[in-house]
C-alpha cells in the first residue's frame, strides 16, 4: 500500500436514528398488570430516537483525531457508522473518502477497526494473533507482484473521470472483492518470464508471501513494544495472560499490520493505566505520522496524551460542538467565556465547565430540558464561530487524490483460510486439555454407568430382557447424541464472540470457520464413541459377535457426529 497517498474522510449532515417502544399512556403510567392485559395482537408502536443529529466534519490524513463527550453522546455511534459497522437504524447524508460517495460495505474495505473490549482466542500467542491478521487478511505486496481486484481495477478506471469532473461525488466507491489474476494476463512493459512448472511456480509465490507476512509480523511486535510477550498466550478472566496494555497494543498491531490507510478506535485507553494509555497514543501518533487517517474514541485523556493529540471532535448530546485543531480548542473556549486555567488539563475543562457547568453538576444531570438548551446553545456558538467555517471549507473543498487500487483491504482466499483454521483449531485443542480429557472420561462413565444399571441383561428372562435392551438402546443414543450438543454449545459460547468479532472483521468466512471445526472435532467424535462402545457393550450382555459390536460402534459414532453438528 503507498502511504503516500492519504485518504480524507468527510460527512455531511449526517443523521442517526433508531427505533424504541414508544411510551403510550398504558406503558408510561398504568400498573404492570394493565401492561400485561394488553393483547397480544396489538401492534406494538415504537417512536424515533435520534441518536446523531446533521453532523458536518471531516478527518485529515496524517493526524489523529480524538472524539470527546460524556456518555451517551453518540462518539461510539458515529465512529461505527463510519467504519461501516453499523446495519440497523435509520441513516440519513452523505460520507465522503476523498471527494467520492461511499458506503459501510465500502469503508469497511478501507479502515480496521479496534473494538473497546478486546476480543483475542484466548489460547492464542501474540506472535500467533498478529500471524493470523498478516495471513487471513494479507497486507499487499509489490503491486507487480500481487493480484490486482477486478473491483479495484475499476476503481482506477474511473479514477480519469474523478479528475477531469473536478468534483466531489463524481463516482462512488465501489465494493472491492478479491480475485485472482485472470489466466494469461501479462504484465505490461515487461519481457516475457522464463517458463517454470506450476507447481514450482506455486511454490516460489507461497515462499514469498510467507516471507512477506513474517517480516510484516515481526515489524508490528517491535513497533508496539511486545518482544517480551510474543510467545505469551493472550489469556483470558480464567486463565492468566498477557496484561491488559499489551492485549490493547495487540489489537492495534492486528489491524496495523494489514496496512489499511484508515485506523478507527473505540476508546483504546479505557481500562489501562496512565503509563499504558500515553503509550497507546503515542504509537497511534506514529501511525498517523505514516500517513495514515487515525480516529479514534478517547474517554478523559489525560494532559500528557492530550498534547499528543491533533484534532479534538467534542460531541454533546449528539451535536458537534467543536471540530478543529487542539491547539486552537482553548483559543475558542475562550471567545465563549469558558477561559482554561494555565494547569488545568483542557480535557477537563471542557467537561467541567463547558458541558456541564458547576450548577448542573451540583444538582445533577437529571434535568434533559436544561442539558438539551445548553447543547443548542453550545451548537450556536459553535456554528457562527470561524473554526466552523474553517471546517466547512475543508469540507466543501475535499482532498481529490486519486484512491489506489492496492488501498482495499485484501481478503485471503477460501483454501487458505480452511488451511489456517485447521491449524488454529487443532491447536487450540491440544492448548485445552482439559476439556479432551473430560469429554473422553465422560464417556468411559456413561458407559460404566449404563452398563451397571442394565448388568449381565442376557441372564435374565425374555421379557425382562425386551425391557432392559429398548432402555439401554434409549440411554445410548440419548447419551451420544444430546450430551455431544451439550458439550460442543458449552465450548462454542467462549468462542462464539471472537468468532463473531474475527467474522465481521472479514477474518474469514462461515463455510470455512464450520468446515475447520467439523474437521477437527472428527477425531474426538469417534474416539468417544469407540470408548462407550467398548465400556458398556460386554456389560451389557449384547450378542458376543464382532461384526455386531462394530455395528453398535458405528451407530454410537453416528449419533456423537450429528450431535456435535447440531450443536
Amino acid at each position: 500500500m503507498d502511504a503516500n497517498k492519504p485518504l480524507q474522510i468527510s460527512f455531511e449532515d449526517l443523521t442517526y436514528s433508531v427505533k424504541i417502544p414508544a411510551k403510550s399512556a398504558v406503558g408510561s403510567s398504568g400498573h404492570p398488570l394493565l401492561r400485561a392485559l394488553k393483547s397480544p395482537f396489538t401492534k406494538p408502536e415504537y417512536d424515533d430516537k435520534v441518536i446523531l443529529r446533521q453532523l458536518n466534519g471531516s478527518f485529515r490524513p496524517g493526524r489523529v483525531t480524538a472524539i470527546l463527550g460524556p456518555s451517551g453522546s453518540g462518539k461510539t455511534t458515529l465512529l461505527n457508522l463510519l467504519a461501516g459497522q453499523i446495519s440497523t437504524g435509520t441513516t440519513s447524508g452523505n460520507i465522503w473518502v476523498n471527494g467520492r460517495l461511499t458506503s459501510g460495505a465500502s469503508m469497511r474495505q478501507l479502515a480496521g477497526y479496534v473494538n473497546q473490549d478486546d476480543v483475542i482466542l484466548p489460547t492464542m500467542t501474540v506472535e500467533e494473533a498478529i500471524e493470523m491478521s498478516t495471513i487471513l487478511r494479507p497486507p499487499p505486496l509489490a503491486s507487480q507482484s500481487r493480484a490486482p481486484s477486478p473491483m479495484a481495477s475499476i476503481v482506477g478506471e474511473r479514477e480519469a473521470s474523478a479528475e477531469a469532473n473536478a468534483a466531489r461525488g463524481a463516482d462512488q466507491l465501489p465494493l472491492p472483492v478479491t480475485a485472482t489474476r485472470p489466466k494469461g494476463e501479462a504484465q505490461g512493459g515487461r519481457s516475457a518470464p522464463p517458463k517454470i512448472s506450476a507447481s514450482a511456480a506455486a511454490a516460489a509465490r507461497e515462499a514469498e508471501i510467507k516471507a512477506h507476512n513474517q517480516a510484516r509480523c515481526s515489524h508490528a511486535i517491535s513497533l508496539f513494544g511486545l518482544d517480551k510477550c510474543r510467545g505469551t498466550a493472550v489469556g483470558d478472566s480464567s486463565s492468566k495472560g498477557i496484561s491488559g496494555g499489551e492485549k490493547k497494543r495487540t489489537a492495534i498491531a492486528m489491524e496495523w499490520v494489514t496496512e489499511a490507510p484508515v485506523l478507527f478506535l473505540d476508546e483504546p485507553t479505557s481500562g489501562l493505566d496512565a503509563h499504558s494509555a500515553l503509550m497507546v497514543a503515542r504509537q497511534l501518533k506514529d501511525i498517523a505520522d505514516a500517513g495514515r487517517t487515525v480516529v479514534t474514541v478517547l474517554h478523559q485523556p489525560s494532559s500528557d496524551m492530550f498534547e499528543i493529540i491533533d484534532d479534538i471532535l467534542i460531541l454533546f448530546e449528539g451535536r458537534i460542538v467543536y471540530l478543529g485543531e487542539r491547539a486552537n480548542l482553548v483559543g475558542y473556549l475562550e471567545r465563549m467565556g469558558y477561559p482554561c486555567g494555565m494547569y488545568t488539563n483542557p480535557a477537563d475543562h471542557v467537561f467541567n465547565a463547558v458541558l456541564f457547568e458547576g450548577a448542573t453538576v451540583a444538582k445533577g444531570m437529571g434535568d434533559s430540558q436544561r442539558i438539551e438548551q445548553r447543547a443548542q446553545n453550545l451548537l450556536a456558538a459553535w456554528q457562527g464561530s470561524p473554526e466552523a467555517a474553517t471546517m466547512q471549507a475543508l469540507i466543501d473543498s475535499p482532498d481529490l487524490t486519486a484512491i489506489d487500487k492496492t488501498q482495499f483491504r485484501q481478503t485471503s482466499p477460501p483454501l487458505t483460510q480452511l488451511k489456517y483454521l485447521i491449524k488454529r483449531a487443532g491447536r487450540n485443542a491440544i492448548r485445552n486439555r482439559l476439556v479432551i480429557k473430560v469429554r473422553l472420561i465422560q464417556s468411559i462413565f456413561f458407559g460404566l454407568l449404563i452398563g451397571l444399571i442394565f448388568l449381565n441383561t442376557d441372564n435374565k428372562s425374555v421379557a425382562v430382557q425386551r425391557q432392559n435392551y429398548s432402555g439401554a438402546m434409549f440411554f445410548s443414543c440419548v447419551t451420544q447424541f444430546l450430551l455431544t450438543i451439550l458439550a460442543v454449545v458449552n465450548v462454542f459460547t467462549g468462542e462464539r464472540l471472537v468468532f463473531f468479532r474475527e467474522w465481521q472483521a472479514a477474518y474469514y468466512g462461515l463455510p470455512a470457520y464450520f468446515a475447520a471445526k467439523n474437521i477437527v472435532e472428527l477425531p474426538i467424535q469417534i474416539i468417544s464413541p469407540i470408548l462407550y462402545a467398548a465400556t458398556c457393550y460386554w456389560l451389557l450382555g449384547f450378542q458376543h459377535d464382532g461384526i455386531k459390536f462394530v455395528l453398535f460402534t458405528v451407530v454410537a459414532m453416528s449419533l456423537s457426529v450429528c450431535g456435535f453438528t447440531c450443536g
